[in-house]
């Protein structure tokens, strides 16, 4: 097929996961061919210039422009040789550079500046390749270039076929080693956690990993070392399901322990304290997630009974959405306890209070609250902050009114922290000043400042970096409204995520782009207009001083979320919607979804992880499952950061 389309005169759009063989294909066709092979990778950094060429700046100084100082860009060496130009990666490509290929396309003629027309030759072909799965730092490919292309969709190839690829890849070794291999990759593809699986280069990868294991180790632990070299080989190349919340080893285990299954008769049930131990001393190269075993656990012997205060996960879930009322949870969260939490912290034993918080945050509130003054002489202590952010939203108003300014600071720490906001580069390009982010110059526009500013002699115009003129890609001006779960079902220290995300996103969001708050639960309310200006603290303090109650109605925080930013009249209209998904009144929010540019989730803990992916899919945004406050600058960063 991809033969017939080159040779009728066609160029090529290939479209498939990584690993389907799509630059073998097209450069073994090219050598049947015998046409000239250029080869590029997109990115964000390849610009039209950098594309088409540019006039070499030292040679036009001295001597002029000329068609012998032009220097060819890949597109038009291409077009000049009647070579098959291959761009990899094409939909990372920015909108202002994929739109030259148009005209390349269409009339076969480029016409450059200085230069005159650059006219392709029969044989030109453009083989653009691009992987529809991948959604960081991608962009989607216009219609009007669609249109010029022929599509291809390249898929995994069969068993028998990446056997055989493993096998002239990695040498004809053990055929057993190579089947699991090939097994292992093609079960992550199809395996429920997994958003992608791996291609046939993860079972190159283990095999030629595990043959180096055996040459170091033991023949008799072939099974061991193998799956050492598939958690090697496949960790970075499986991609999960954001809404799972297994990590890729214990997917990857699991996978394992089937595939072994069919290659030998082995039945490790771990369910068995024996067998666990034995699978635990066998080493981390065979089971390295595997819970512990303690030494006195003997075969015939059940382990150890649970410690005091380790709940179900429908306890667990009671307490997420009803903390502190102990007639809904049929356990021991009752006397005891506050009697407990009273002896703690009377004693100002903060460290053994939090652990009761984690388990009870309203019952210890209120013991909390008949022991201000001993908070208060802990004011600077590490405990009472990690206590304060689990109770926050069941503390009574005067304990609250008292920590209030001290949470403001933890608050606005804890949104610094972590690694600094990426700059954007995403927008149109400009000629500035040179500013150390971009190495385009602009040599026209540069000469034209150094005869203004010196026109008997332009070189001594050259004083500092800023008299080069560059062309620079500039920050696409965005705005962003933050979308904040404010039922009941927020309670604990999830009250707190409210002003963290919002926090955090004020302090990293360039001051071109534009955003405001909106608190909802069964209504919706404007915390922070789009284009209000407002200080960092007094934005945290109204959220701080919100309390979560009623249900949740997430089509009427969208609704008004979209209302906020259709004031800021701008293009890209983002937004970032802070919620466990746990949807019980309303109608469905979908529909409201696809308004956005983009509607990025991020999901605390005890809802609807299902429900929070479908609506990020639906909204071409991402899903960040967060499990802790430490988590939300960084999944706050990654929303700014997505394109």
């Amino acid at each position: 097929m991809l033969l017939a389309a080159l040779l009728s005169g066609r160029h090529v759009m290939l479209e498939g996961p990584p690993g389907t063989s799509k630059s073998t294909v097209l450069k073994g066709i090219v050598r049947e061919m015998g046409v000239p092979f250029i080869q590029l990778t997109g990115n964000s950094d390849l610009t039209a210039t950098k594309l088409l060429g540019y006039f070499d700046p030292a040679q036009v100084l001295a001597r002029g422009y000329s068609h012998e100082h032009f220097q060819y860009g890949p597109l038009t060496q291409a077009m000049i040789d009647g070579a098959i130009l291959y761009v990899e990666e094409f939909n990372r490509l920015p909108d202002d550079t994929t739109n030259v290929f148009i005209t390349a396309i269409s009339e076969r003629e480029l016409t450059i500046p200085r230069l005159g027309a650059v006219v392709a030759k029969p044989d030109f072909r453009i083989v653009a390749a691009l992987n529809p799965h991948d959604d960081i730092a991608t962009t989607r490919v216009s219609r009007a270039l669609r249109d010029r292309f022929c599509s291809m969709r390249m898929d995994y190839q069969g068993r028998e076929e990446e056997i055989e690829i493993v096998q002239r890849h990695a040498g004809n070794g053990d055929a057993r080693s190579v089947a699991a291999a090939v097994e292992m990759v093609r079960r992550t593809r199809s395996h429920k956690d997994v958003r992608l699986g791996a291609s046939v280069r993860g079972a190159i990868d283990m095999v030629l990993i595990a043959r180096q294991l055996l040459e170091f180790g033991d023949d008799a632990q072939g099974d061991k070392l193998l799956f050492a070299a598939t958690v090697m080989a496949l960790r970075d190349k499986v991609w999960l399901n954001e809404t799972t919340s297994r990590t890729v080893d214990e997917v990857l285990w699991e996978i394992w322990q089937g595939v072994v299954e069919e290659l030998r008769p082995f039945d490790a049930d771990l369910s068995d304290p024996a067998v666990k131990k034995k699978a635990q001393r066998a080493g981390d190269l065979l089971a390295p997630d595997l819970p512990h075993v303690d030494d006195d656990v003997e075969e015939g012997m059940t382990e150890r009974p649970a410690p005091r205060r380790i709940l179900s996960e429908s306890e667990h879930h009671l307490l997420a959405h009803h903390p502190g009322t102990p007639e809904d949870h049929h356990h021991y969260l009752d006397a005891p306890l506050d009697r407990e939490a009273n002896e703690l912290l009377s004693r100002g034993a903060l460290e053994e209070v939090v652990s009761l918080a984690e388990i009870a945050p309203a019952r210890v509130a209120e013991a909390m609250g008949r022991h201000r003054l001993v908070l208060g002489r802990k004011a600077h202590h590490l405990s009472l902050e990690k206590l304060l952010l689990l109770t926050w939203d069941s503390l009574d108003p005067e304990t609250r009114r008292h920590h209030l300014d001290g949470m403001i600071r933890l608050v606005l720490r804890m949104a610094r922290s972590g690694m600094p906001y990426r700059e954007r580069h995403d927008g149109p390009m400009a000629a500035v000043p040179y500013r150390f982010h971009s190495d385009e110059l602009d040599l026209d526009a540069t000469i034209e400042r150094w005869l203004a500013s010196a026109p008997g002699s332009p070189l001594s115009a050259i004083t500092d970096y800023a008299d080069l003129i560059v062309r620079e890609r500039l920050p696409r001006r965005r705005a962003y409204v933050v979308m904040i779960d404010q039922s009941r079902s927020m309670r604990g220290s999830k009250a707190v995520s409210a002003a963290l995300v919002s926090a955090t996103l004020l302090l990293h969001l360039p001051a071109e782009d534009e955003w405001g708050v909106i608190a909802f639960a069964e209504e919706a309310q404007v915390i922070r207009a789009v284009g209000r200006r407002a200080l960092h603290d007094d934005t945290v303090r109204e959220l701080l001083e919100m309390r979560s109650e009623g249900c949740t109605d997430i089509a009427a925080g969208l609704e008004a979320g979209f209302a906020e930013l259709a004031k800021a009249r701008m293009h890209d209209r983002i937004g970032i919607l802070v919620t466990d998904g746990w949807l019980n009144t309303g109608p469905p929010p979908f529909s409201l979804v696809r308004q956005f540019s983009r509607l990025h989730v991020i999901e605390l803990p005890g809802g609807d992880p299902a429900l929070c992916a479908r609506m990020a899919g639906a909204g071409r945004g991402t899903v960040s499952r967060v499990r802790s406050l430490a988590e939300i600058p960084r999944s706050v960063r990654r929303c700014l950061s997505a394109t």
